[in-house]
């Protein structure tokens, strides 16, 4: 399903939790790991992971009419699919708003 665990822009991310997929997404919280400082957590990051049905065959990706992509948030999605957070209770509390709303701002 998704990645437990990834690098991206010079961290290392660890999934710590992650809902239930509705529909076509995921909501998750990762641990960003700075590997620079024997691995030390310097924020959380809560993403909403969307699934996309592939409309295009993509053979550089080996991909189908029909199979599914998992997009995480780029960097320019930031704010609208994912958030920063330094504090794990305000990156689970972002967790649970998104989780409780039916249609989410910002998710669709």
């Amino acid at each position: 399903m998704i990645k437990k665990n990834f690098k991206k822009n010079g961290y290392d991310y660890k999934l710590i939790k992650q809902s239930q997929r509705e529909k076509d997404k995921i909501i998750a919280i990762y641990e960003q790991l700075d590997h620079l400082q024997d691995a030390k957590i310097v924020a959380y990051e809560v993403m909403a992971i969307k699934f996309i049905t592939i409309k295009k065959d993509k053979p550089r990706y080996n991909l189908k009419v029909g199979d599914e992509e998992i997009r995480y948030p780029s960097n320019n999605d930031w704010g609208t699919y994912g958030w920063t957070y330094k504090d794990l209770n305000k990156a689970e509390y972002k967790y649970s708003l998104l989780i409780s709303q039916q249609s989410p701002e910002g998710i669709e």
